[in-house]
C-alpha cells in the first residue's frame, strides 16, 4: 500500500510541470550571428589525408585476409584448434531450419 501512496505522490508532481520558456530574441539573435560570419575554407594537412588512407588499407586488408582464412559455410580453417575462435563463430552455426 505505501508503494501506491508513493507512486501517486510522483504523478501528482508531474501535475504543476510546464514547458521551459525561451528568450522572444532568441531567433533574431542567432539569425544574427549566423549572417555576420563569412564561410572561411578549411584546410586539412595532407599528413592526415595520408594517415586516413593507410588506415582504409589496413581495414581492407585484413577483411580481405580474413575472407580468405573463411571457407563458405562461415568456420574458420584452425576452428578444432583454437576454442576462443569457435566459441566466437558459434553464432554462424545456429542457424534456424523451419
Amino acid at each position: 500500500m505505501e508503494n501506491k501512496n508513493e507512486i501517486e505522490k510522483i504523478l501528482a508532481s508531474l501535475d504543476s510541470i510546464q514547458k521551459a520558456e525561451a528568450n522572444p530574441f532568441l531567433y533574431e539573435k542567432v539569425m544574427i550571428r549566423l549572417e555576420g560570419k563569412e564561410a572561411r575554407v578549411v584546410s586539412i594537412v595532407p599528413i592526415k589525408i595520408w594517415q586516413a588512407a593507410a588506415c582504409f588499407a589496413v581495414l581492407i586488408a585484413l577483411n580481405i585476409f580474413v575472407w580468405t582464412r573463411t571457407d563458405s559455410v562461415g568456420k574458420t580453417q584452425n576452428e578444432n584448434k583454437n576454442p576462443l575462435a569457435q566459441e566466437y563463430f558459434s553464432y554462424i552455426n545456429n542457424t534456424i531450419q523451419f
